[in-house]
């Protein structure tokens, strides 16, 4: 399968967000974190992080399976770029995890994520690029959200979530729309 895009990648990412949920299903306001079963006991910190991984992993598995489907790399090459940047966010937030929490879970988006990202990678051509929009943009302000609403203690974790939600903002402001 292929996804032709004259709008590029990331215009087609961006509408995956506009999925419904499936009948009956319970959807989670933008902000919600992913429940664990270790959330009493866990640091504030290292939840926080845990959650924004297990969040941002939904992206990298959209931006891998965009990737392996594009398989016509003329001139630019906007999927690519998003590959790196979810790839370059997911890693800080794992090191974060490994080095400071001796966390070693790989992360798993939650779901409803996995979800969207299955039934958004069967659509083509501008149904795909209208839904990846959409994704994108409810993914990155529901990420921006749980970055504001985090009650953040430790210096290395409030840097990472500033610059984390900056190029959240910058990304969003990139998207089709931005300004409506």
């Amino acid at each position: 399968m292929t996804h032709h895009s004259t709008a590029g990648w990331i215009v087609t990412l961006s509408a995956l967000f506009s999925f419904a949920a499936p009948a009956g299903a319970q959807i989670r306001q933008p902000g919600n974190t992913v429940p664990h079963t270790h959330s009493v006991r866990m640091d504030p910190d290292h939840h926080f992080l845990r959650d924004l991984a297990d969040h941002n992993e939904a992206m990298v598995r959209l931006a891998h399976s965009a990737m392996q489907m594009n398989r016509m790399h003329l001139g630019s090459d906007p999927a690519g770029a998003v590959d790196i940047a979810e790839d370059s966010r997911q890693a800080a937030l794992v090191s974060l995890l490994r080095t400071r929490f001796s966390d070693v879970r790989d992360p798993s988006p939650p779901a409803r994520l996995s979800q969207q990202v299955d039934s958004l990678m069967l659509l083509e051509g501008e149904n795909y690029e209208t839904a990846l929009t959409a994704f994108t943009r409810r993914h990155h302000t529901a990420a921006i959200e749980m970055i504001d609403h985090a009650k953040l203690r430790r210096p290395e974790v409030r840097s990472l979530a500033k610059r984390l939600r900056s190029q959240y903002v910058k990304e969003i402001g990139t998207l089709p729309g931005a300004g409506q």
